[in-house]
């Protein structure tokens, strides 16, 4: 079957949040209103509508929202890296990830393993360098493309998208 194995590291979990912050619908959503807003302070920047008080809040919001957002999602993976760290004594264990016919065996840094199965996953997320399996509302589990140890790593995405429609998801 596949087996993926990594060691998690800062530019994983930035990737990771950043992807599944794009993949929010609810994001997407506040995005597409703030988007509209910037339009239309620029258009009233052109109209010079209220004396251009809204084309400057949407000129000026919009991209500080966003600037604020990335500074977040990439303190939070420098904070979640330095726990982990700080709890393994300085030193970032590896994940195991097994995948065999029932569902995935997750092995743990301290050697426990947890089994999920494939009923549990609901889809799959790609980002350039991962996989993020979603499970159990918006939870995910993240891989490394080239983390893979066992089954050809480019197949991976195909095999558990067939694992997912066959329970009855995606």
């Amino acid at each position: 079957m596949y087996e993926n194995i990594f060691r998690l590291s800062k530019s994983m979990v930035q990737e990771y949040s950043m992807r599944m912050w794009i993949s929010r619908t609810g994001v997407k959503i506040y995005l597409g209103f703030l988007v509209l807003l910037f339009i239309a302070g620029v258009a009233s920047f052109a109209l010079d509508v209220n004396g251009g008080i809204a084309r400057w809040f949407a000129i000026l919001f919009l991209p500080l929202y966003l600037l604020a957002t990335y500074g977040m999602i990439r303190s939070g993976a420098s904070r979640l890296c330095r726990q982990t760290e700080e709890k393994h004594k300085g030193q970032v264990p590896e994940t195991l990830y097994r995948f065999e016919n029932d569902g995935l065996v997750w092995v743990t840094p301290d050697g426990t393993s947890r089994q999920i199965p494939y009923t549990s996953f609901t889809r799959i997320v790609e980002s350039k360098n991962l996989y993020i399996l979603i499970f159990q509302g918006n939870q995910g589990l993240y891989l490394r493309k080239d983390g893979f140890t066992k089954g050809d790593g480019r197949q991976f995405g195909d095999f558990i998208r067939g694992k997912i429609r066959r329970k009855g998801h995606e």
